[in-house]
């Protein structure tokens, strides 16, 4: 769907709040920003804890390009303020579920699957990531403790996640 403004570009089931989205496209006058709707961490127990995430790439990198790198994870519905932007001396404000709206990539999956908060996240992420459900064997919970503290900060591996997802949540 192409607003008429061609200022924004929305991939989904429709617009509406119960529609299933994938990805926006909002073209500002400080740039193009990349939204995906990605797994995130909820304080209930959910069916899908989804929300919509704002991607900020690395000074100069592509939007369009798989390999560019993605610098920070901005969980908002709203346009992404870089006012709000997480300093060394600014903690970062959380959203309703109790995630950070600012996160370093590589550190989204922990956000996402806080330790007390989100272990229906972990699970979806899981079956995302590495299509295992319920029950979950050792070597598995072992290979996600790994991972999750290392997450991919590439724009491909970002986009592989919100097809799966979007995938996952119109079956």
């Amino acid at each position: 769907m192409v607003r008429s403004s061609y200022k924004k570009i929305l991939y989904g089931t429709g617009e509406g709040e119960t529609h299933k989205k994938l990805a926006e496209i909002t073209n500002t006058s400080k740039g193009i920003y990349l939204y995906f709707w990605l797994p995130t961490a909820v304080k209930t127990n959910i069916k899908m804890p989804v929300a919509r995430f704002g991607l900020l790439l690395a000074k100069d990198n592509n939007p369009f390009a798989q390999d560019s790198v993605v610098e920070w994870v901005v969980c908002t519905k709203e346009a992404i303020n870089i006012k709000e932007k997480c300093s060394p001396d600014k903690i970062s404000s959380f959203n309703r579920q109790g995630m950070l709206k600012w996160s370093k990539a590589n550190l989204y999956l922990v956000q996402a699957t806080g330790v007390s908060v989100a272990d229906n996240t972990s699970r979806l992420l899981i079956y995302l990531l590495k299509g295992i459900t319920l029950p979950i064997d050792e070597d598995t919970l072992k290979w996600w403790k790994s991972y999750k503290i290392k997450t991919p900060d590439n724009l491909g591996w970002y986009i592989d996640l919100a097809i799966k997802t979007w995938n996952y949540r119109i079956k």
